[in-house]
């Protein structure tokens, strides 16, 4: 069920989560209630501590941030075996100006590349790990740095921009749309398009979908066109997350879901603006989900008979 209660919406009072002190946030807006650093570590876990970090909608506005000093560090740290190549180098169709690092055993055969254009415009790099392949693939390097980890293999018409950080041993299928501001772990499958996004350790999103302004626990999943809405339809307002009797203000305008280790939504599933979803959860096809706190180890149905066309249940077993 959701924490949230429908008919107390409109009367609910609204607390600013910048002004509320950290020992008065509530566990639902708690980076432990969704994803288990100790159970399955990850690189870029750092992103979600700190002083300035205290519930887990603080991360997402630190996404770009993190992934561009993360990104000159390792440009900083090239290897003295790793080639290092120029537009003029490459055999495909190129524009402005730009740098490719290559691991030994590193494949980059892509389609397009676009650099930096213009007097004072920053030069971006491309670093290409080890037995890592992009072939046939639409990069853009004009806004940022791109990493692609090892044994990673980026298919032909895939579109990545950076700034964006991408793990070990993922698929990037055909079709996939990587829109910048990416930090994504290890051993993943891709194919929809993202923006300003976090997914961890094998995260499989790999059908056509949307997903911006999000955060993806180990082994989440989207089925088939399944959808996170992240901006109101009622213009720029800050995203409010109902819990209880009180909407906490996460003091931004755009919010997607933040969906828990192991937790899951269907085919055609849409998530509303600022939904959270706790670990282990799974939610049934064509589930259209109102922005809230849904629990952990719950199935949510879709469930046209019921007036709130949604049932929540207890899972038998995790």
């Amino acid at each position: 069920y959701s924490v949230h209660i429908e008919v107390n919406r409109l009367i609910m009072k609204t607390v600013q989560l910048a002004r509320l002190a950290k020992d008065k946030l509530p566990p639902e807006l708690r980076v432990e209630t969704y994803f288990d650093f100790n159970q399955h570590p990850f690189e870029h876990q750092a992103l979600f501590t700190g002083d300035d970090v205290r519930s887990v909608t603080d991360v997402i506005p630190r996404i770009a941030d993190y992934a561009e000093k993360w990104l000159s560090s390792k440009m900083g740290a090239v290897g003295a075996k790793a080639k290092i190549l120029g537009p003029e180098e490459l055999d495909c169709n190129t524009a402005g100006d730009f740098k490719v690092v290559l691991e030994p055993g590193a494949l980059f055969q892509p389609a397009n590349v676009f650099g930096a254009v213009g007097a004072g415009r920053k030069v971006h790099t491309i670093y290409i790990a080890e037995g890592a392949v992009v072939f046939g693939a639409n990069i853009y390097l004009d806004e940022g740095d791109i990493f692609i980890g090892a044994g990673t293999r980026v298919e032909p018409d895939a579109g990545i921009k950076g700034p964006a950080v991408i793990g070990k041993e993922n698929q990037i299928r055909q079709g996939a749309y990587f829109r910048g501001k990416l930090v994504i772990g290890d051993s993943g499958v891709y194919r929809g398009e993202l923006k300003n996004v976090v997914a961890m350790n094998q995260v499989h999103l790999p059908h056509p979908g949307y997903a911006g302004d999000s955060l993806f626990g180990w082994y989440s999943h989207f089925g088939n066109q399944a959808t996170a809405a992240n901006f109101s339809l009622f213009g720029r307002v800050t995203v409010k997350i109902p819990i209880g009797d009180t909407k906490y203000d996460v003091g931004y305008i755009k919010m997607g879901v933040v969906l828990g280790d192991e937790s899951e939504i269907g085919c055609n599933g849409v998530f509303h603006p600022g939904v959270l979803v706790g670990k282990g959860t799974k939610i049934y096809a064509l589930a259209s989900i109102r922005n809230g706190v849904y629990r952990a180890d719950k199935i949510i149905k879709y469930s046209p008979e019921k007036k709130s066309l949604i049932e929540v249940v207890d899972r038998v077993e995790r």
